[in-house]
């Protein structure tokens, strides 16, 4: 059942209710006043009346009532009504009922005159001889104090009904319409746009409450939609991506082994060669499936170890490696004065991967004249970490997609050279792991840094 269905139902409920209670009323006024009349009549003593006068007297003919007897088997009035100074007609009475009425308790009923313009409530008792005695009190006050309350009933059911009209028409225009037009908007946008919005008209009402509501839902669904289609658009260049970068070790294994297999590796020093290029491609194919794995990994939140680590350490280890593969550059590192040791809660293998490709990445990009400078700083919540070289930097578009899966700064540069662009990719995906935050800032003309926060007692997710 619609609302709308609803409340013209409610409304239709109560307009009868109006309707049966003024009905109701106007008949329990005018059976009062008829019960007050009936009261004056019964209860009044003949001789009040003037039963037994002479007809002709003249002093009852403005009494308020009408009077009449029965002598005789015969009807004689002896008074009517005077009502604004006019004699009105008298009731139709049958004598054979007058009779009958007569012999029992005295009862009042209802007669009406032969022209039907006036009623009597009249009343028949016996005068204790052989006549009776018939009293009647016309009905014309009631009747018009009955159409007073009757009109005036009817008069405030009509105010009551149109109130009532005019508080359901407002009722539908300011809940059912803006619903009604939001159902029409949602599914429009369900058709057509779903960057379009449903109309909110007033914000305040349950059915603004209702539109903001489906706006912020139809918010969040095109920010999921859009993120689904930057994610299958990722998921197609990572594979892609992964495909090319196999492919081409897998090419030159492939290449060497057929010249092999065509005898035309007979000499020895190229044979050597080639087992060399083709260890070395292997080499480079492990390594890129290893970081796939460990991206997979991360993306499928499994569990890795969590222990005490020392970052300290694995910053000294990796600065160490870093000055032996590369002794002419100048590498430092700054521990600060931590007392309370640089110590997290995390995976030790991850961690120490997560320093040793930062500065990989810093020795591979940057002239071996740019020093690199290691900073660790310890707050009683978490370790910071601060990688910075002094080498040519990035545009400001490169350095927001430095994270992404084989991203390469410079597209020109070769595989062999500029590696498979997973290193910072893994390097963001151990930190999030570790409940931290990462950050890359580069300039061309000032180098770049990579800062890195991990909370000391975070929760690694998967575990």
């Amino acid at each position: 059942m619609t609302l709308r269905l609803r409340v013209t139902l409610a409304v239709g409920v109560i307009a009868l209710m109006v309707v049966t209670t003024a009905v109701v009323t106007t008949r329990i006024v005018r059976g009062h006043l008829i019960e007050q009349v009936d009261n004056r009549i019964v209860n009044a003593g003949p001789g009040r009346f003037g039963a037994g006068r002479d007809p002709i007297d003249r002093r009852v003919r403005f009494d308020p009532y009408y009077i009449a007897v029965v002598v005789d088997g015969t009807l004689v009035t002896l008074a009517t009504p005077n009502l604004s100074g006019d004699e009105v007609e008298p009731p139709v009475l049958d004598l054979a009922d007058l009779a009958r009425r007569a012999e029992r308790t005295p009862q009042a009923f209802t007669a009406g005159t032969a022209d039907g313009d006036l009623e009597y409530r009249v009343v028949v008792r016996s005068d204790g001889r052989s006549g009776a005695v018939v009293i009647g009190a016309p009905l014309d006050e009631v009747s018009a104090a009955v159409n007073r309350i009757s009109r005036m009933s009817w008069t405030i059911a009509a105010i009551v009904l149109g109130a009532l009209a005019l508080i359901a028409w407002w009722v539908l225009r300011l809940g059912v319409r803006p619903v009604q037009e939001m159902t029409r908007s949602a599914a429009d946008i369900a058709e057509h746009d779903l960057t379009a919005r449903v109309p909110v008209r007033a914000p305040r009402t349950e059915a603004g409450e209702l539109g903001t509501t489906l706006n912020a839902m139809l918010d969040r669904l095109e920010s999921a939609f859009d993120e689904r289609t930057r994610t299958e658009a990722r998921l197609r260049r990572f594979v892609g991506d992964a495909s090319h970068e196999l492919r081409t070790p897998v090419q030159t294994i492939r290449g060497y082994a057929e010249l092999y297999r065509a005898g035309a590796l007979t000499d020895r020093d190229r044979l050597d060669d080639a087992m060399r290029r083709t260890e070395a491609e292997a080499a480079r194919m492990g390594s890129l499936v290893d970081e796939l794995l460990t991206l997979a990994r991360f993306d499928q939140e499994r569990s890795v170890a969590s222990e005490p680590v020392d970052m300290g350490v694995l910053a000294r280890d990796a600065v160490d490696d870093a000055r032996v593969m590369q002794p002419q550059r100048t590498i430092t590192l700054d521990v600060g004065d931590a007392t309370d040791g640089l110590v997290v809660q995390g995976d030790e293998h991850h961690l120490r991967q997560v320093f040793a490709n930062l500065l990989m990445n810093a020795l591979s990009h940057t002239p071996v004249t740019s020093p690199i400078h290691v900073v660790i700083e310890g707050t009683e919540s978490s370790i910071a970490v601060t990688v910075r070289d002094e080498g040519p930097g990035m545009s400001a578009d490169d350095a927001s997609r430095a994270f992404e899966r084989f991203y390469r700064v410079d597209a020109a540069r070769t595989r062999a050279a500029g590696g498979s662009g997973l290193g910072l990719a893994i390097v963001k995906s151990v930190i999030d792991h570790h409940g931290g935050s990462i950050e890359l800032l580069s300039d061309i003309a000032a180098g770049t840094t990579v800062e890195f926060e991990i909370p000391r007692n975070g929760e690694i997710r998967g575990t």
